[in-house]
């Protein structure tokens, strides 16, 4: 016998799993206790976009269950303000609202700049139980390379006298900055994913990235996590100069059960001026040397600091 099934239970039916499986997601946006308008408003990873009305307000409807990212930014006289929040749409969710309140932020982009033909160039101080060494580091912009579909900037580090010597494949643009394949003699080391750092930065906002670093050689694959938060601006001065401004990051590397413990300060259009890494039993520490990104200089040229 065929039973039938009325016209309106089917289609209650239809609207109550389509409900499970996507949700309309709304979002409020304020600067100083009053809504902004003219926000952009951005749904990561999906990569969906808004803009928020004269209230404040935008919508993203039909969002599948999950995790997401949802970052918001404007400038306003010439100041960028942003905002960034983790969210999770369940699947038994039909609206979703979220506030997100500006505060001042940073383009990341705009503080790792990296182009074919730029060096940078280090005085290195490395710290253990055996004492304190003091190497140059000299990092340069050598070539690109295509990883993914993607080009990245092919990056040859090198310390002197003998030390670390191997090549790192980067990527800054206006979606962030990101990490593809680490090479150390005969090793080549990819990141699964690409290690992803995100362009908008608001104040005390802590990114989280992950990934798992296959090794090309056989060795066993690890997972790796970073945490970076940006806690301020401050000035630093350095043998390469004084650097107003810097944006000051703080966080951990943690890899293999080790957990190493990051500082870092970046200057505007110059990159990191100074870093601090500390883990059990050894500390590196590393200072500009020379003030531009971009040298005329022969490849034995050591640093005068």
């Amino acid at each position: 016998m065929r039973v039938h099934m009325p016209i309106t239970v089917l289609v209650l039916t239809c609207l109550v799993a389509g409900a499970a499986w996507s949700a309309d997601l709304n979002c409020r946006v304020q600067r100083d206790g009053a809504p902004e308008g003219g926000a952009k408003v951005v749904l990561m990873p999906a990569g969906a976009a808004q803009v928020t009305d004269a209230a404040g307000r935008c919508k993203f409807m039909g969002v599948a269950a999950g995790s997401y990212t949802l970052r918001a930014a404007k400038a306003v006289g010439g100041v960028l303000y942003g905002a960034a929040r983790n969210i999770t749409v369940r699947a038994d969710t039909i609206i979703v609202t979220v506030d997100l309140r500006l505060v001042r932020a940073i383009e990341l982009s705009r503080y790792i700049p990296i182009s074919v033909g730029d060096t940078w160039q280090y005085r290195a101080t490395i710290t253990e139980a055996t004492g304190v060494v003091t190497k140059t580091r000299r990092e340069r912009a050598v070539g690109t390379e295509v990883i993914g579909g993607e080009t990245t900037v092919v990056v040859e580090v090198t310390e002197s006298p003998e030390g670390d010597k191997r090549k790192e494949c980067v990527r800054t643009s206006a979606e962030g900055h990101a990490r593809y394949r680490e090479t150390r003699g005969g090793d080549v080391i990819n990141y699964v994913p690409p290690l992803r750092f995100a362009n908008l930065w608001p104040f005390l906002w802590t990114e989280t990235v992950r990934c798992m670093l296959h090794h090309d050689g056989g060795a066993p694959d690890e997972a790796m996590t970073m945490e970076l938060q940006y806690t301020g601006v401050a000035g630093v001065t350095v043998p390469a100069g004084a650097f107003t401004d810097c944006v000051h990051l703080s966080g951990k590397q943690t890899m293999a059960g080790r957990t190493r413990r990051l500082e870092m300060w970046l200057a505007r259009g110059v990159g990191i001026v100074k870093s601090e890494e500390r883990e059990s039993g050894k500390e590196y520490k590393r200072v500009r040397c020379l003030a531009s990104t971009i040298l005329s200089v022969s490849d034995n040229y050591k640093c005068r600091c």
